[in-house]
């Protein structure tokens, strides 16, 4: 009878610690929902021209990430944060296609900074917000456009 006690104890103490961490990361996705312009994006260490980025926003609702250009989806994504990694990480599931559903090779690290949100992504998990040549990486700098 002890054991099944101290079983339930261990339990509720596991979920208790689980719930912060849930309600921080509803908190950050609560601060991305919006409408966001790029302001810059690197690939594989080399800019994209400005002009290439124009009419191209990303909408953030719920926990999809919704790519377009010219109303135009370009691309979707779901999406989940991790806050207990610095710097903090994301990752995308496919959310359409014959793609919908599979885990995206590409792995990301983000930083939110009021109406400032700056995302590196690669194959492997960026440790900083630089893409060089030959990485497979890009860097992206988005901010929220204002109702």
């Amino acid at each position: 009878m002890r054991r099944h006690g101290l079983a339930i104890l261990v339990m509720a103490l596991l979920m208790g610690a689980e719930a912060p961490q849930g309600d921080a990361v509803k908190k950050e996705m609560k601060k991305m929902q919006g409408t966001w312009t790029f302001e810059s994006l690197e690939s594989e260490g080399k800019k994209i021209p400005d002009n290439n980025l124009k009419n191209s926003v990303l909408s953030i609702r719920d926990n999809r990430w919704i790519v377009a250009r010219e109303g135009k989806v370009l691309y979707e994504v779901t999406f989940e944060v991790d806050l207990s990694q610095k710097p903090k990480t994301i990752d995308y599931t496919h959310a359409e296609g014959k793609s919908k559903g599979v885990v995206s090779p590409s792995k990301g690290i983000y930083e939110l900074d009021g109406d400032v949100l700056k995302v590196a992504a690669g194959n492997e998990r960026p440790t900083e917000f630089k893409s060089r040549t030959g990485s497979k990486s890009g860097v992206a700098v988005y901010k929220r456009q204002k109702p």
